[in-house]
């Protein structure tokens, strides 16, 4: 398994990489198991021709605006 800073988001990004750019979130196990459905969104992209780079940019941030939880879990980790 790769590192987070040797993936490439300019590349494809299989299931693994892509699992591996959420792995440092204080992910729940269901919230853990939508990453297979991100992760077809960001294929769906590619495949319609978007870059890499903006699929991935772009599926981050659905997942992001979908789980406003996880960034106050963050944010409630460093104030701890």
């Amino acid at each position: 398994m790769k590192t987070w800073e040797e993936i490439n988001v300019d590349e494809v990004l299989p299931f693994e990489d892509f699992f591996t750019l959420f792995i440092n979130l204080p992910l729940n196990e269901e919230e853990k198991n939508e990453l297979f459905s991100y992760h077809q969104i960001y294929t769906k992209f590619v495949e319609a021709e978007v870059s890499p780079k903006d699929a991935w940019i772009a599926t981050r941030n659905i997942f992001a605006i979908k789980n406003q939880q996880i960034a106050e879990r963050i944010k409630n980790e460093k104030s701890v």
